[in-house]
This record gives structure tokens, C-alpha cells and sequence, in this order.
């Protein structure tokens, strides 16, 4: 039986690398910008499409599917992982452990809610482009008003107490139509101010706690039934796992992997969503640290010191994804493999203060918020 042909949703960084993959492959590949090209007149015939963009429409994607194609991971996944109302809730339903959170929906709810723990985080059911949706409030008022300004947007929200966390781990899940599932072993994310800054690999974790993030993982994804790679992000406060947030493609934080395991994460979601074996996911290597290159206050775009920061280490390896400089916003990763963790960090941060024209670098928080 031939490979079927597959159209991938979505011109960005991810796209092109699912692009690379089925090439390499020798699979059939068609890029299209949105989910509505698909059915244009004169669009190329595809078997399985995959959507790595968020707010895909999904009047689109069931356009699709009655088309007879098949849309992987799926569009009930696809719409869960966007909002993380509909997300908590989904999660919450299969019996995987989550943080406590409530919902208001009116300025009452969200008056209590905002004072039902000492320090609460409040996160909007969506995210903006280059915004996290999740916000910090110092005081119960700030986060009232950052909260009614959402509601009265129509946007849902959600609170939940700020975790006192020991650290931030990820696992990712691949996923065949015919339940077939490998799992990748837990990495760290290492956060500030909500976002993600460092992934480093090996985790750093017992077994025993590897075990049950590894099996948390996996039954999400077979709960959910997930047709091709999920990214689990999970809190670790306490001893006690707890199921963050899900992405439903490769995720950032997940770029270092074709240096740390023995097939990459973009790989297995494209053998998945195609239906082919997995490839196997053992480490590799001894430390992998990845660093993510952020836009600096001083509007430095990376691209401008490319040659001193590759000049910095010839072994670490770059990646810029060619977006526009802007405070905060994610430019590209920095991803060094090292015989051990202090050294691998040491040696991507430096390329990262080259890539960046720093003094110094921005150090993440202690215990990962």
C-alpha cells in the first residue's frame, strides 16, 4: 500500500521542519497557509492533513474531514488545545491530576476566586499571537481588572493558585490511529515569567517520578485519543504531579530533541499521523540544554550578531526562525549537548548573550515561575 499524501497546515517554523521530515522520508508533501486551502479550486489531493497553526477554523478542518480527509490529531483535539477553559475541563474529565482552578464568569466569581488562595495566576481561555494569556496579578485588584477586561471581551478565564513548584516537566506522547504510543522521558522546563527559557535533558529526576510522568502522559494521550504527537506539560509541587497545559503538535520546547533522543519529535508526529511505526525515543546523549532566544529591550535582532555567537561555539547549534524582533517574543533556540548539565548550560547561554549583544544573561527564576 502507498504512503498517503500528506498536506501540512501552516508556513511557520514547524511546518517547514514536518516539511524536511516527510521529504526526507520520501513522503508527499503539500504546505498550505490555512486550513481553507485545502478545499480551494486546484488545491493538491491529500490523504491526511496536520495543523500546526493555532486558531484554525473549524468549519475548515470539518470541510475536510467530509471531503474524506483525515485531519490528525484531530479537530476535537485541536479545538481542546486551544482554550485552556475547554482544556482544564477535558483534563479534568479523564481523571488525570490538575491544579485546583476555578472559573468565573462574572465580576462576583472572579472577585472570590481571586482571593481563594494567597497568590493566584490568571490565565485567559486563549492566548494572543505573541502573547502567554497568563498573568501574575500582585494584588487581588490588579487581577480583577486584568480579568473583567477579558470577560467583557468575551473571553473566558481561569484561576488557580500559584504553585509553590519544584520544577516544570514535559513529556511528549506519540500516538498512531491504531493506539500504538511511544513516550519520550521527561525533560525540564526551566520558566520565567511564564515563559519557557530552558529545556534541559536528561530531567534530572528520580525514576520513580519519571514513571508516573511518563504514565500520566500516556493515558492522556489514549483518553483523549490522540492521532499523532501531544506535548504534556506538567507541574511537580510537592512530590505530586499535576497536568498543566497540552499541545497538540511539536511544541517549542521540544526543539533540542532530534539531539537528545533517537528520533525526533517532529519525526513521530509525522510517522503518526501517517500511521507508520514509530521510531524509538532513548536518549541519546549525555546533557542536552536547550536556551530559547528572546527579543531583548534593546531591539537587537539576533540575526545581526549570528557570526560572533557561532563563533562563540562551534559546536552549539542555532536556529533562528526569522520573526520580527520585538520585546519577548520567541526568535530562535540555542541547543548545546555536553558530558554533563552545568556545562551544556553554560555553553548555550553564552551563544545566547552573543546571539542577543547582552552584557548578561536573563536569569529564569528559582523553582520555575
Amino acid at each position: 500500500m502507498s504512503t498517503p499524501v500528506l498536506g501540512i497546515v501552516g508556513s511557520g517554523p514547524l511546518g517547514r521542519r514536518l516539511h524536511q521530515v516527510a521529504g526526507r522520508l520520501g513522503v508527499e508533501a503539500h504546505a498550505f497557509h490555512a486550513v481553507d486551502d485545502l478545499t480551494t479550486e486546484g488545491a493538491p489531493e491529500v490523504d491526511v492533513v496536520t495543523v500546526t497553526i493555532a486558531a484554525a477554523d473549524p468549519a475548515a478542518i470539518l470541510a475536510c474531514e467530509r471531503r474524506g480527509v483525515a485531519v490528525r490529531p484531530g479537530p476535537a483535539t485541536l479545538a481542546m488545545t486551544e482554550d485552556r477553559v475547554a482544556m482544564r475541563r477535558l483534563i479534568s474529565a479523564t481523571g488525570a491530576p490538575v491544579p485546583p482552578w476555578r472559573q468565573p464568569t462574572d465580576e462576583a466569581e472572579l472577585r472570590a476566586a481571586l482571593t481563594s488562595w494567597p497568590a493566584v495566576v490568571l490565565k485567559s481561555a486563549r492566548a494572543g499571537r505573541y502573547r502567554t494569556g497568563v498573568e501574575f496579578p500582585a494584588t487581588p485588584l490588579e487581577g480583577l481588572r486584568s480579568g473583567m477586561a477579558s470577560l467583557r471581551d468575551g473571553q473566558q478565564v481561569l484561576v488557580e493558585p500559584l504553585l509553590n513548584l519544584d520544577m516544570e516537566l514535559v513529556v511528549a506522547v506519540a500516538r498512531r490511529p491504531n493506539g500504538d504510543t511511544v513516550a519520550y522521558p521527561p525533560v525540564r522546563s526551566v520558566q520565567w515569567s511564564g515563559r519557557c527559557r530552558e529545556v534541559i535533558s536528561p530531567a534530572g529526576i528520580d525514576d520513580a517520578v519519571a514513571q508516573r510522568a511518563t504514565a500520566v502522559a500516556t493515558a492522556l494521550a489514549a483518553r483523549l485519543g490522540v492521532m499523532g504527537l501531544i506535548v504534556v506539560e506538567l507541574f511537580l509541587s510537592g512530590g505530586e504531579l499535576m497536568v498543566n497545559e497540552v499541545t497538540a503538535r511539536p511544541h517549542h520546547a521540544a526543539q533540542h530533541a532530534e539531539f537528545a533522543f533517537a528520533t525526533s519529535q517532529t519525526e513521530n508526529h509525522v510517522r503518526a499521523v501517517l500511521d507508520l511505526p514509530l521510531g524509538a525515543t532513548d536518549a541519546v546523549a549525555g546533557s542536552v540544554v536547550m536556551v530559547n532566544v528572546m527579543g531583548n529591550a534593546a531591539g537587537d535582532d539576533p540575526r545581526h550578531h549570528l557570526g560572533e555567537a557561532l563563533a562563540t561555539d562551534p559546536l552549539a547549534k542555532v536556529e533562528l526562525l526569522g520573526e520580527p524582533h520585538r520585546f519577548d517574543r520567541l526568535l530562535g533556540h540555542v541547543v548545546v549537548t555536553a558530558t554533563d548539565e552545568m556545562q551544556a548550560r553554560r555553553r548555550a547561554w553564552q551563544t545566547v548573550i552573543a546571539l542577543r549583544g547582552d552584557l548578561a544573561p536573563v536569569r529564569p527564576m528559582v523553582g520555575g515561575r
